[in-house]
């Protein structure tokens, strides 16, 4: 318990500091999202103008690389250059880098039939073998979506009909849990999608709450795993957290908790370091931190900056792009703990 109350202590000192101009300022900036592969490499992929631009110097210059579609069809469902081989996913086509680092292969393409279905999102493992995606079925008398799961790079698939209009997210957790991420459910499997149980959950105010969640439309945002710890961000506000690979979760915050009442969390960013220490990002702009694993948060003092997005490289360091194109390193002095 002591422990608990000594991490704020053990990471007090910090250093906040500029480290370069991104290509895009205001009015741009919050259309884009930052992935940091190391202290010097790393992707700023932005929707609006679309590009995807390259750093291999920590942030002080950034080059654009071609787009592997027409800029007028650039609308990536999700993305991650962290990988061992970057990837990127437009409409039902999923494309990796090229060796040459400067344009793109087709790496599969998804079986979507009729033009109304839609993937709503997609996830791969780090080598690219295990694929997870929720299609959602717009077609006439559709009476399901359909969750697809490839153990072949997409070679082959199989698929599961899911509740209409539930599932909106997919996440990929450790070992072989995989997550079906709904509006107000989740499910769970521990066998690379093959069977699939619903998660519980729990709430701090009991039963009462427990069915405003469930009438909610509240859509799950984010969700980020850490061994067999993860947390889940809903739009109202809703933060869980699970420490068991996700088959239960339990209520960590209010909205009112986090974030200002008259804001959104539409551009909600989650990211733990440890499972103790992790940032968050709310639609207002303020940079929060969490040394108890998310139960608290408080605001950090970053001057008249507003943050558009974070991304870590290790459990020391992250970066944050600020809402006036900055791109600024976050420096904990003393590793986490746990």
């Amino acid at each position: 318990m002591m422990l608990r109350y000594l991490l704020p202590l053990l990471f007090a000192v910090r250093g906040v500091e500029p480290v370069g101009q991104l290509p895009y300022g205001v009015g741009e900036i919050d259309a884009c999202k930052i992935q940091l592969n190391d202290e010097r490499n790393g992707w700023l992929v932005c929707v609006a103008p679309p590009s995807v631009h390259l750093t291999h110097d920590g942030g002080k210059t950034w080059h654009a690389i071609s787009l592997p579609v027409a800029a007028d069809g650039f609308s990536p469902i999700r993305s991650n250059f962290r990988s061992q081989r970057p990837w990127i996913a437009i409409e039902s086509s999923v494309f990796a880098l090229s060796p040459s680092g400067e344009g793109w292969e087709n790496l599969f393409s998804l079986p979507i039939g009729a033009r109304a279905q839609q993937i709503a999102d997609l996830a791969l493992s780090e080598d690219q073998r295990f694929v997870i995606a929720v299609v959602q079925d717009g077609t006439p008398k559709a009476a399901a979506d359909i969750a697809l799961v490839s153990v072949d790079s997409g070679k082959t698939w199989r698929s599961r009909q899911i509740q209409q209009g539930q599932y909106r997210k997919v996440a990929i957790g450790t070992g072989s849990f995989v997550y079906l991420i709904g509006l107000s459910k989740v499910l769970v499997s521990s066998d690379w999608g093959t069977s699939w149980r619903l998660a519980r959950f729990a709430f701090s105010s009991g039963e009462r709450e427990a069915k405003v969640f469930k009438e909610a439309t509240s859509r799950p945002m984010r969700s980020f795993f850490f061994g067999s710890g993860g947390w889940l961000v809903y739009e109202q506000g809703y933060i869980f957290r699970t420490d068991d690979h996700g088959q239960s979760w339990y209520e960590l915050a209010r909205p009112t908790q986090v974030w200002p009442t008259n804001t959104s969390p539409a551009s909600f960013t989650i990211w733990f370091l440890t499972t103790d220490h992790g940032y968050q990002v709310g639609g207002d702009g303020e940079l929060r931190e969490s040394y108890d694993g998310g139960f608290t948060w408080r605001p950090l003092s970053l001057g008249v900056e507003k943050i558009s997005d974070i991304s870590c490289v290790d459990i020391t360091t992250c970066y944050a792009i600020t809402r006036s194109g900055r791109l600024l390193r976050v420096e904990s002095v003393a590793p986490g703990l746990r």
